[in-house]
Formats: structure tokens, sequence, C-alpha cells
């Protein structure tokens, strides 16, 4: 009989890890694939207008860190497994207002544990390319909304759980905010 529970609790957790495997290569999977997209549509006449994949609202670059995301609407509640994505209710990106975006801890924004203050990153949308600096790193509880509210000038507002290393649900939220440095609008065609 022990044998049998052995191996059924063994059995279980490889499932778990399995599928918690897998959802990580998906996520991966969908970056890429949006990443190749992107280079495909731009890369036969650098200087004409670039195309965002379709379905993506912008595309995120964080240089220091490395990394790259494809940032998608939040019209298709699978899209948060494709990538961060844009509360629509929000300001748009480019714009004056808090644009907020909200990504796993464990899959698309789990190189953000490693953001610091002043660090910066560049948004291209539909409309131009901005430079953002990160000017605050906040850890609250799910119920602290005040960090989504409108503001008055332009400013993202990355949402992700917290801790990264938690195993299940997260009980807190990291919300980093990053002000506009500067903007430069070019023309970037939308599919």
């Amino acid at each position: 009989m022990r044998f049998v529970i052995a191996v059924s609790l063994l059995a279980s957790g490889a499932i778990c890890v399995g599928a918690g495997v897998a959802e990580f290569l998906h996520a991966e999977y969908q970056q890429q694939s949006l990443n190749h997209e992107w280079h495909l549509a731009n890369a036969a006449v650098p200087a004409a207008p670039r195309e965002l994949p379709s379905g993506v609202v912008a595309r995120m670059t964080f240089d220091r860190l490395r990394r790259e995301v494809y940032v998608l609407g939040d019209e298709d509640p699978g899209n948060l497994k494709k990538g961060p994505v844009w509360l629509r209710v929000t300001s748009g990106f480019g714009g004056e207002g808090n644009t907020v975006v909200a990504g796993h801890r464990d899959t698309h924004f789990r190189f953000l544990k490693d953001v610091r203050l002043e660090d910066t990153f560049t948004v291209e949308d539909g409309k131009g390319q901005s430079l953002y600096r990160i000017s605050g790193i906040r850890i609250v509880s799910p119920e602290d909304r005040s960090q989504l509210a409108p503001v008055g000038k332009a400013v993202v507002t990355l949402v992700t759980c917290y801790p990264f290393n938690a195993v299940g649900p997260a009980g807190r939220r990291m919300i980093i905010r990053a002000e506009v440095v500067s903007r430069v609008s070019t023309l970037i065609s939308t599919n």
C-alpha cells in the first residue's frame, strides 16, 4: 500500500512540475514567435515604417537586463499566457496618463526581479518610441490599487505578482513606476 501511495505522490509531483515547465516553455515560444514576426516584417527596408505583429500593442526593451517583451491587449484572456498585457481601461502608450501593463512573475516579467531605480527602457508603439526611467518600485497588497489610478503625466506602471520565488499564488504585488524621459514620433503601422 505504501508503495502505491509513494508512486501516486511521485506521479502527481511529476505532473505538476511538467505542467509548470510546459507553461513556461509556451510563454517563451509565444514571445519568440512575436520577435520573429517583428524582425521579418521590419528587415526588408530598415527606414520603412515599423510594423507591429498582429495583436501586439507595443514592444518594451530593457537594455541593461537584455530583455524585450511584446505587449498584447487585454481583450483576449489568453493573451496573458502569450505576454504581458496592456490594461485598456488605462491610458494608451505614448500619451499623457498612466499606462498599466501586467505580466506573470514566473514567465514574461520574471526579469523584473532585477530592475533598479533609474533603469531605463524603451517602448515602441503604434505612434512612436518613448524612453522611460524607473522612478519607483513598491511591494503592495493585491488590494492596494493606488498606483493604477490615473495621473497627469506620461507614466508606465508595470505590475506583477511577488515574491518571484513563491510556489502557487503570490500574496503581494510588485509595482514598478516609470516616467517618460523622451518621445520620438515615428511611422509605425499596426496590422
